[in-house]
């Protein structure tokens, strides 16, 4: 049995490269095949709506890695984790900055109008979730 502080979780990529991917794929889809569905709703309430959940999402992310550091864990996913952080916003979601990310690319599709974007926002969030979660090992509680 290996010691859960050296080992690292198989990351495959950056974290943000993944959405990050989608929003670029979203935006050259809806310029060469615009579904328009969005874009139907009226602008007022689609900025508003969408500066929100990104405001949210920004919070939300940046919440999560202010208690990571204060639990004394890594906030890369690529280094080892060495306790499980459980107070802040942790006690309400198990992962705050995939959460935080979620609702900035829906805050996104929303603000500028990108069907596309929710069509891929599954497949980029999917993915790298259960891969988080299969990376957890036997940790310390904080």
């Amino acid at each position: 049995m290996s010691d859960a502080r050296t080992e690292a979780p198989k990351v495959i990529t950056f974290p943000p490269v993944i959405p990050i991917g989608a929003i670029v794929i979203s935006a050259l889809l809806e310029w060469l095949y615009p579904l328009g569905y969005i874009g139907a709703f009226p602008l007022p309430w689609r900025s508003a709506i969408g500066v929100i959940l990104i405001a949210c999402g920004v919070a939300l992310s940046a919440s999560g890695q202010l208690n990571l550091k204060r639990g004394g864990t890594n906030v890369m996913p690529w280094l080892p984790s060495l306790a499980l952080v459980e107070r802040g916003v942790y006690r309400w979601t198990r992962n705050p900055i995939y959460l935080g990310g979620s609702f900035i690319m829906l805050g996104i599709a929303l603000l500028f109008a990108l069907d596309w974007l929710l069509v891929l926002f599954l497949p980029a969030h999917v993915d790298p979730a259960f891969r988080d979660r299969r990376s957890r090992g036997n940790i310390p509680r904080r």
